[in-house]
């Protein structure tokens, strides 16, 4: 796929998000103990065979330009092509929102036509999923299509309609119909914010969706020409985490402890690359009780942790106890401190004795740098 370039625009909503989004954009929010989500989507394209990356960056962009870097965990720092980090807080005048993808795309119009590649391939951050490009890619070819939308088939929803793009395919896998946003959901193709098509289409699209005040791709530039474009529907068999509330996001989480799903998403065949920390291994005392828990490097743990995620560098003292939960990194659990339900953000803190439990179904979140 050399001849495929990837676009990151990044423009997932951080409405219902907004705890862990505080201070970090959705591609940088931490996920399965050690990384990022754009780390997901990055690597899936990179295993893919592509070479030219461009990330759109948006406001709180310090931590993914630090995990980010020159690309080098992700074989991207080249002298031809390679990781290209393009921000978007200049494009906008100060408090004024960008209306739609269409205005980042045509600011960074000269980057799209000096990169060699004849096709685009253009995705969020928030889809978590092992996904081998290189298929889309044929399948995109066999068709001869003119757009091909990567979606999942999910009856489900899990009520959250007002973050879905749905799709009616027909039984040529031909796009009929799509909508954004729906209050009364008629189709359960869910699409996934990835799509592939000619970047000669894709600069025809900004030109003219712009020229006529549209602003969205999507919306402007697809949908309203459904019936001119030959849109084609591939449809992603695997696992799919789709981070949009903080309820979603604990809940693929913890579904990360089911060894099937683990062992899916992080396929020996096309691994998941992240920012390397020379951390020392974690360290655990006689006292330690772990059971069903993902624990990163640089940990120590004395007390009981289960059914829990842990990131780098967290402390969980003597006779404390972590039961379902999401601890990030440098986070500290104090001795005979209990938490269960509860997300802990970075540099967190719960003292000795505080017991923290939160619903399933709606986990307590803790700030970054709380102290509890």
């Amino acid at each position: 796929m050399k001849n495929v370039m990837g676009i990151l625009k990044l423009t997932e909503s951080e409405k219902y998000l907004r705890e862990i989004t505080a201070y970090r954009g959705v591609s940088s929010i931490p996920f399965g103990s050690r990384y990022r989500l754009i780390d997901f989507i990055l690597s899936n394209m990179v295993n893919s065979g592509i070479n030219n990356v461009g990330v759109f960056t948006h406001e709180k962009s310090r931590s993914l330009v630090d995990h980010l870097r020159s690309g080098k965990w992700w074989d991207l720092h080249r002298l031809n092509n390679g990781l290209f980090i393009l921000p978007t807080e200049a494009i906008s005048q100060p408090r004024i929102p960008l209306r739609g993808d269409l205005e980042i795309f045509q600011a960074h119009i000269d980057y799209l036509n000096n990169s060699s590649q004849e096709y685009v391939l253009i995705t969020n951050s928030n889809m978590v999923c092992n996904i081998d490009f290189k298929k889309v890619f044929d399948y995109y070819k066999e068709q001869k299509a003119d757009v091909v939308l990567v979606y999942k088939k999910d009856s489900l929803y899990t009520n959250d309609f007002d973050h879905l793009t749905l799709m009616d395919i027909n039984e040529k896998q031909r796009v009929v119909d799509i909508e954004d946003c729906p209050l009364r959901p008629r189709f359960e193709n869910v699409f996934m914010d990835m799509t592939i098509m000619k970047k000669s289409l894709l600069l025809d699209i900004i030109n003219t969706c712009c020229a006529r005040g549209g602003a969205d791709l999507l919306k402007d530039g697809l949908i309203k020409n459904i019936d001119k474009l030959k849109i084609f529907g591939f449809h992603h068999e695997g696992f799919l985490a789709r981070i949009t509330t903080m309820e979603s996001y604990f809940k693929y989480s913890m579904e990360l402890l089911q060894p099937g799903v683990w062992y899916e998403l992080f396929n020996s065949s096309r691994p998941i690359y992240t920012k390397v920390k020379n951390s020392p291994s974690t360290e655990y005392h006689k006292t330690a009780r772990v059971k069903n828990s993902l624990i990163a490097s640089g940990s120590l743990i004395e007390g009981i942790v289960e059914n829990s995620i842990i990131f780098r560098g967290v402390a969980v003292y003597k006779d404390a106890v972590v039961k379902n939960s999401i601890v990030i990194s440098k986070s500290i659990i104090e001795e005979k401190a209990c938490i269960e339900n509860v997300i802990l953000d970075k540099d967190a803190r719960v003292s000795r004795n505080k017991v923290l439990k939160g619903d399933i179904r709606y986990p307590i979140f803790i700030g970054k740098k709380s102290v509890i």
